[in-house]
């Protein structure tokens, strides 16, 4: 049976049973909770309490807020974390206005589902949380719920403050309690009834041996490599660009394809931290959108809080892989940051400046490169790999239009709507020309070529395969079934090996 404590004097463990009347408690201010003291008959049934983060919620509220703002206002972001009022104050600043989209926030079905059984049986749901006011009331307001325990700028309602303000309202043992953290022993010391949500195995033991009637909630579909997935290893094939300077060049420099692999490591390191990055800005975007909901930080799988450190260290790393290969490239790597950021926080809601960044990202992995190696860069180097990426840009936007021609005014978090889809799919075909026209023109007119190739014409057939593989994707993309990102679904088309493969013939013949 659970022992229960008064709430002012809480114990790890109790050595009597509390009967009858409740003892006195001390007063709590009446800013934490949205409803006075009730009195209850004793065959009422118990109210549920419920924590949010965490519990019901697979995600923090104060960090789901913080990267609102900060996709809407970085600064204002950032100023938020400083001023008076402590953690409260942080939370009421950092809170305020965030516009966080509550019906999309994921859930923990078991303790959702509890919620929804103790409405139907007609007993009292209320939300008790350390994060602000305005936000858990928001969420109260999604599931019915009208009584709600917050911090209010003032007093950040977590641990020992919690359990003060439910035994108030309640009376100790007037309530059961569903919490996840180390801070709610001392709410569970004062309830009857208590439910751990996910518990790491330490504080299992803990629980089992202080509470022996604890009910256990698992977090129904978490995994140990979300925050692998979230890293998306599988978009490191991209940082291969960065070798295509020592390829072009048919170079055999042991130290330039050394540089070349640390360049990659960087890139590497660097891409996965941004992309946790763009996914905490990209949040609401994300949940809205029929497959990237499931990304690991959009479906609750990795804790914002954990992104946020992950991303910090890739940084790191990154900037050290960087400055052993080379101080410039270190400072281009520097440029894709810049970029990248602006791109998430700007550029990707701009029609068609959003296509140039998302080539120019290509680009300038490649340039980066030759910047690692020392192997010089040429004009027909920088205009292939543009046109080519900037079709491949083309069809990412055609593919999304395709899918949100059911009448959606906008693609979620974009600034296209489906009536741009002719005029994409036209400049993606137009830079598919441009790609095939350097392809044509390389062998004939270029000096390098004609250092590199015994017979540089024959390059010109290249584009023929080229043609063929631009034409199929665009093809796909005008069904909508390309993958979400365009480079992805290449590498997983048998029609790119057979391109590649071809073209790898022609640059033979003309090599011998």
């Amino acid at each position: 049976m659970i022992k229960l404590l008064p709430c002012a004097a809480p114990h790890a463990m109790m050595s009597e049973e509390i009967h009858g009347t409740p003892r006195e408690t001390r007063a709590v201010p009446a800013a934490r909770t949205s409803a006075s003291p009730v009195s209850r008959q004793t065959d009422a049934p118990r109210p549920l309490v419920v924590d949010l983060d965490h519990s019901l919620l697979r995600t923090d509220l104060l960090y789901e807020a913080f990267w609102r703002r900060a996709a809407a206002n970085p600064l204002s972001a950032i100023a938020g974390l400083f001023g008076r009022g402590g953690k409260a104050g942080v939370k009421r600043r950092v809170s305020a206005d965030s516009a966080i989209d509550v019906e999309t926030l994921p859930l923990n079905d078991g303790v959702a589902a509890m919620v929804r059984e103790a409405q139907a049986e007609g007993r009292e749901v209320a939300f008790a949380s350390a994060s602000d006011r305005s936000v858990v009331e928001a969420v109260a307001e999604r599931f019915g719920v009208t009584r709600t325990f917050a911090s209010d700028g003032e007093t950040n309602l977590r641990g020992e403050a919690k359990a003060e303000a439910l035994c108030a309202a309640y009376g100790p043992g007037g309530f059961d309690y569903v919490g996840d953290s180390q801070a709610d022993f001392a709410v569970w010391d004062r309830a009857a009834g208590v439910t751990v949500v996910a518990p790491s195995p330490r504080m299992l033991t803990a629980v089992k041996a202080r509470y022996g009637e604890a009910r256990i909630l698992t977090a129904g579909g978490s995994s140990g490599y979300a925050w692998l997935r979230a890293l998306r290893p599988h978009q490191w094939v991209k940082n291969l660009l960065v070798f295509l300077p020592v390829v072009a060049a048919h170079s055999a420099s042991a130290n330039a394809w050394a540089l070349s692999a640390l360049g990659f490591a960087a890139f590497c390191a660097c891409a996965s931290g941004l992309y946790l990055i763009n996914d905490m800005l990209d949040l609401d975007a994300d949940r809205r959108h029929p497959s990237k909901r499931r990304r690991p930080i959009a479906a609750g799988r990795l804790s914002i809080r954990s992104a946020m450190l992950l991303a910090g260290g890739l940084f790191i790393l990154s900037a050290l892989l960087s400055a052993a290969a080379n101080p410039v490239f270190g400072l281009a790597l520097l440029g894709y940051v810049a970029a990248s950021l602006a791109y998430s926080g700007y550029l990707k809601r701009v029609i068609l400046l959003d296509m140039i960044a998302l080539s120019g990202f290509y680009v300038l992995r490649a340039v980066s490169g030759g910047v690692a190696s020392s192997v010089p860069i040429t004009v027909a180097f920088v205009a292939l790999c543009f046109t080519l990426f900037f079709a491949l840009a083309a069809v990412k936007r055609q593919t999304e239009l395709t899918r949100h021609a059911n009448g959606a005014r906008r693609v979620a978090g974009r600034g296209y709507k489906p009536s741009d889809l002719r005029w994409v799919t036209a400049a993606g075909l137009l830079a598919s020309a441009g790609a095939i026209a350097v392809l044509v023109a390389y062998g004939f007119v270029s000096p390098n070529a004609l250092t590199l190739y015994a017979r540089p014409e024959l390059l010109a057939l290249t584009a023929l395969p080229a043609a063929v593989w631009l034409a199929r994707i665009f093809r796909r993309g005008a069904q909508g079934r390309v993958h979400d990102d365009p480079v992805v679904y290449a590498l997983r088309d048998p029609s790119t090996y057979a391109a590649a493969v071809a073209v790898f013939i022609v640059v033979g013949a003309a090599a011998l």
